[in-house]
């Protein structure tokens, strides 16, 4: 079975999280603290701010389709 197919995909998630970690970090960070906060109530106390963090990362699409898009060209 060929399994190169999954190389890009790989490679996707990697570079979705660097993306992520380098564009969202505040949101992140601000995120992380409050779940580490509120270990009992943190997805009531800290709902906002997921919020937050879901439209950072989705402000970020399109480069993350180009960068997908790099990826596969490379590949195939």
């Amino acid at each position: 079975m060929d399994w190169s197919w999954i190389y890009p995909v790989v490679r996707l998630k990697e570079a979705a999280m660097a993306i992520v970690s380098r564009f969202c970090q505040k949101e992140l960070d601000e995120y992380g603290g409050c779940v580490a906060a509120h270990p009992e109530s943190w997805q009531e106390k800290c709902a906002d701010l997921k919020l937050k963090v879901a439209q950072c990362t989705s402000s970020q699409y399109e480069f993350l389709f180009d960068s997908y898009h790099h990826l596969w060209s490379r590949n195939h």
